[in-house]
C-alpha cells in the first residue's frame, strides 16, 4: 500500500469512464508512476459495491501478472475517496495517441508491435485471464518501442478451465468498434474474443481507425458487427502476408478463429523477426520516444515462459 506520506500527485495523464490517471512520484524510490484514479463512492450503494468489486479484480489479476508485455503492478492504496491503482509508466503514451499524433504505422511497425501485442495476450490466455478490451488506446508504448497491454479493468480469470470457447461469460464488455459478434450478441464469449479485438487494433494500427469507424451511429455499428451483417474491410496496401494474417482472425464463428500460437507462427509475424533490424530507426523513434482450450496454452506456454524468465 502507497499512501500520501509515500508519494506525491502530479498532472493529470488523462481521463475515462473510469476516473483518470495522473503521475505519480514514489517517495521511496524516485520512480514516476502512472496512476489510475478511481472514485469509489457513488449515490447508489449498489453501484459503489460493483466498483469496488471491479477494482478487486483488476488488483487481484494485476498483481499475480509479470511479462515484458503486460503493464507492471506497483501497488494501490484507497484515500479521499478514490481508488489508486500505481502502474509503471510507459514515456511514449498508447498506440492510439502515438497515431493521433503521427498517423497510421507503416507495416514494418505494425508487425512489431502486433507481436508484442500477442505475446502478452499469449501469457494472459495461459495463465487464464481474459483482457476484453484490447484496442490501441490500452496498449502502451515505452521509449524504447516495447508494447505493453494495460487497463484491466474489464479483464476477467476463467475459473471453469474445463470449459472450452463457448458460454463462458455473456456480459457486454469491451469498446464497441473493437468488441467481437459473440460479445455484442451476448451469446458467451472466451479468448476468442480477444483474438477478434486484436485484429481490430491492427486494422487501427495500419489505417489510423478502427474497424466501422465510418458508422458515426453507435447502435448501427453494434447491429452490424453483432450481426456479422460483413467483415472489417482490410488495409488497401497491405501485404498478402497481412491480408491472410486477418483472414484467420475475423472468422465470425469464434470456434474457426486462429489462436495466439498459431498467429505467432504466421510469416506476418514471423518474418517481422527477421526485418526489425531493417526497419528505419527514425521511423521507430519517431512513434515511440516522445515525453482452444486451456491445454493449447497452459502447460506447454508456462514451461515457454518459465524458460525465457530462466527459471
Amino acid at each position: 500500500m502507497l499512501g500520501y506520506n509515500r508519494w506525491t500527485p502530479g498532472k493529470l495523464i488523462g481521463t475515462g469512464s473510469f476516473g483518470s490517471v495522473v503521475f505519480g512520484l514514489n517517495k521511496d524510490t524516485g520512480e514516476v508512476m502512472a496512476v489510475k484514479q478511481v472514485p469509489v463512492y457513488d449515490i447508489a450503494e449498489s453501484n459503489t459495491l460493483e466498483r469496488i468489486k471491479a477494482l478487486e479484480v483488476e488488483i487481484e489479476i494485476l498483481s499475480r501478472l509479470q511479462h515484458k508485455n503486460i503493464v507492471r503492478y506497483i501497488g494501490s492504496s484507497c484515500e479521499d475517496e478514490y481508488f489508486n491503482i500505481f502502474l509503471e509508466y510507459e514515456g511514449g503514451g498508447s498506440i492510439a495517441k502515438l497515431i493521433a499524433r503521427y498517423g497510421m504505422f507503416k507495416e514494418n511497425l505494425v508487425r512489431r508491435y502486433s507481436k508484442q501485442i500477442l505475446e502478452g495476450l499469449e501469457y494472459l490466455h495461459a495463465h487464464n485471464v481474459l483482457h476484453r478490451d484490447i484496442k490501441g488506446a490500452n496498449v502502451l508504448v515505452d521509449s524504447n518501442g516495447v508494447c505493453r497491454l494495460a487497463d484491466f479493468g474489464g479483464a476477467t480469470k476463467i475459473y471453469n478451465t474445463a470449459n472450452t470457447e463457448s458460454g463462458l461469460y455473456s456480459s457486454l464488455k469491451g469498446t464497441p468498434h473493437w468488441m467481437a459478434p459473440e460479445v455484442i450478441r451476448q451469446t458467451g464469449h472466451g479468448r476468442q474474443a480477444d483474438i477478434w479485438s486484436f485484429g481490430c487494433t491492427v486494422i487501427e494500427m495500419a489505417t489510423g481507425r478502427p474497424p466501422w469507424a465510418e458508422q458515426k451511429n453507435l447502435f448501427a455499428a453494434l447491429y452490424i458487427i453483432g450481426q456479422a451483417l460483413k467483415l472489417p474491410t482490410f488495409p488497401v496496401d497491405f501485404s498478402e502476408e497481412g491480408k491472410d494474417f486477418l483472414n484467420l482472425i475475423f472468422k465470425r464463428n469464434p470456434n474457426e478463429r486462429a489462436n495466439v500460437r498459431v498467429l505467432l507462427n504466421h510469416p506476418f509475424i514471423t518474418r517481422s523477426l527477421g526485418s526489425q533490424k531493417k526497419i528505419k530507426s527514425n521511423e521507430l523513434r519517431r512513434h515511440s520516444t516522445f515525453i482452444k482450450d486451456p491445454a493449447q496454452y497452459g502447460k506447454q506456454n508456462l514451461n515457454n515462459e518459465k524458460n525465457k524468465n530462466g527459471k
